[in-house]
């Protein structure tokens, strides 16, 4: 076989990581063979166990477990057919198109694919309108302390929007703009 040398003058094969067909149907999963059950990391593991068991850590820790939220101000509430053309994107990384299942060992869990999930993606939306800015402030606590449903991939998307006829008077230090707050945890 030919070779080419590197900068370090080390030959190299061209072919150092090429597949041959044989390598390749040697490794590949046998015809009808269920696919490969993807593992979680430590860090993921950690958060899904808070989403299943209702808490990450031993009791003895202390530390309360909130999913992570970040709310977005808006000009206008978004229609329904943004928040699918932003969850089409949200679901295009596996993890976000899976939910999260028990293995058989305790403490071991996996993402399992939800198929068609296209067919779901309103059912992670919920829109809530408040009248005050203390409504929209509760609704805020509330969505950073509820439960992601774990029957569905762990995330979700909040629209608060003020009611119809409903004045906004922002209180001192309180936010300015009245909603609509989108929240995605």
């Amino acid at each position: 076989p030919s070779t080419t040398t590197r900068a370090d003058t080390r030959p190299v094969s061209p072919d150092l990581h090429a597949r041959t067909p044989a390598m390749s149907d040697k490794y590949a999963p046998a015809e009808g063979a269920p696919k490969h059950q993807r593992r979680m990391s430590l860090v993921t593991e950690t958060l899904a166990r808070g989403v299943v068991e209702g808490t990450a850590f031993p009791p003895a820790a202390k530390c309360p477990d909130f999913p992570l939220a970040t709310f977005f101000y808006l000009d206008a509430a978004p229609s329904d057919e943004d928040l699918l053309a932003t969850m089409r994107k949200i679901v295009a990384f596996d993890r976000l198109k899976s939910r999260v299942v028990g293995a058989k060992k305790k403490h071991q869990y996996r993402w399992e694919e939800i198929p068609d999930i296209e067919k779901t993606l309103m059912s992670h939306v919920t829109r809530k309108e408040v009248s005050s800015e203390a409504e929209l402030r509760a609704e805020m606590d509330t969505a950073l302390v509820a439960p992601l449903d774990v029957e569905k991939p762990l995330w979700d998307v909040i629209v608060l929007t003020l009611k119809p006829g409903a004045t906004w008077t922002p209180s001192k230090g309180g936010p300015v703009a009245p909603p609509p707050v989108v929240c995605v945890r």
